[in-house]
């Protein structure tokens, strides 16, 4: 079930993002795409000054708690761009991109049975990927040419109910009984 909200996400992003593009790596300047969709990773060897991921949007399950009321799943929404133009250009492409990912996750707060449970967090650079090319100190943790942010969302739905049939309470507590 849990796994159904990260395909739920990425729909709902990728429907989004369907008309909004972004430079796109190893090509010729001015050329742009739409963002690819991941869950999880990108790959399990990520090498990301060779790859062509980018533009990239991955959903990955960060932690969870249940409650006898309530299931709340936390997801994180990582953004990731490369522009081998200004620093400006590169802030303003992964800024664009975080805040118009924001928009379209509070514009659609129900996903099936789960419902947008705020404050939605997003931060941009610094994210916790040591040893990756997005791990830098300097710049907010950005590293020309790569930038990147992340958006942190929390869904709630109704707890699971134990199913228990009074006949099986009755057999197995009266037993002593009889």
């Amino acid at each position: 079930m849990s796994f159904l909200l990260l395909k739920s996400i990425e729909q709902l992003l990728s429907e989004g993002f369907a008309n909004k593009k972004f430079r796109q790596k190893d090509l010729s300047s001015g050329s742009h795409t739409s963002p690819g969709f991941y869950i999880g990773a990108l790959t399990h060897h990520q090498d990301f000054e060779k790859s062509d991921y980018f533009p990239f949007i991955i959903n990955r399950f960060v932690r969870g708690s249940e409650t006898t009321d309530k299931s709340l799943y936390t997801v994180r929404t990582i953004c990731g761009i490369y522009t081998d133009q200004f620093v400006e250009d590169g802030e303003n492409d992964i800024a664009n991109m975080i805040f118009t990912a924001k928009q379209i996750i509070m514009t659609d707060r129900i996903l099936g049975a789960y419902t947008l449970y705020l404050p939605l967090k997003w931060s941009l650079g610094g994210l916790p990927m040591k040893g990756s090319i997005f791990h830098n100190d300097e710049n907010q943790g950005q590293n020309h040419p790569y930038y990147a942010g992340q958006i942190e969302t929390t869904w709630q739905t109704p707890a699971v109910e134990q199913d228990l049939e009074i006949e099986d309470l009755l057999s197995t507590y009266s037993a002593g009984y009889r």
